[in-house]
């Protein structure tokens, strides 16, 4: 009887590790093939949380060599000017003309293309997108998706990576479409944070949705 109580508290506070490795098809270890740190010299200018971890930049980099990568959102360009690295082409689209044009000024490599406004009116094609942006604005993105994949212009392999750290109740069903998940630990503690502004902890983990245009058939 006591083994069987043991076993089954085991199992209770494990639950969440549980289902994070069951829905998990890949978990990023702490040695990935790429440092955004090492690209940037630490000269980040948006600070956590209003930007993603690095851990996540490093990530995403890496999974960017040697493709053409567009990210929908990039703020004031520290992520993008680090996949410019890695990438063969990098696309950066930004609604905040303010922000959008000091990422402008900051990347000054022959590979990238900053497009000042919203997706999908400010339309570019990829192998890899990412894409990290407010709530309210998921549903415009994902139909943008949606339109291209059903105009034949998405890539038979593009992949599209999402994450959310919050996500409205009426899209929530959308991690259902996900073919795979990616689980990123990180560490923001060693940096300038605004951690005790936005009441966010500066180490942990983040999941991030893998979506193939397959997709992308239906709009929300």
């Amino acid at each position: 009887m006591f083994i069987e109580f043991i076993l089954i508290w085991i199992i209770l506070h494990s639950y969440d590790h549980i289902i994070s490795l069951l829905l998990s098809r890949e978990v990023i270890n702490s040695n990935p093939k790429a440092n955004c740190s090492e690209v940037l010299e630490n000269n980040f200018i948006d600070m956590y949380p209003i930007r993603g971890p690095v851990a996540l930049h490093d990530f995403v980099a890496a999974k960017s060599i040697n493709k053409s990568i567009v990210e929908i959102g990039i703020r004031k360009g520290d992520s993008i000017t680090c996949f410019s690295h890695y990438a063969s082409k990098t696309t950066g689209i930004e609604m905040n003309l303010g922000d959008c044009a000091y990422a402008k000024s900051r990347t000054k490599s022959p590979n990238v293309d900053i497009l000042c406004g919203k997706w999908p009116q400010t339309n570019a094609l990829g192998d890899l997108y990412f894409v990290w942006i407010w709530a309210p604005y998921i549903p415009e993105v994902w139909n943008g998706f949606v339109e291209l994949f059903h105009q034949g212009q998405m890539n038979d392999n593009a992949e599209v990576l999402w994450w959310w750290d919050y996500i409205d109740d009426d899209v929530h069903h959308l991690y259902k479409y996900a073919t795979s998940h990616y689980v990123i630990p990180f560490d923001e503690s060693n940096r300038p944070n605004l951690c005790d502004r936005y009441a966010t902890g500066e180490t942990g983990t983040i999941k991030i949705h893998g979506f193939t245009k397959e997709s992308f058939k239906f709009k929300i």
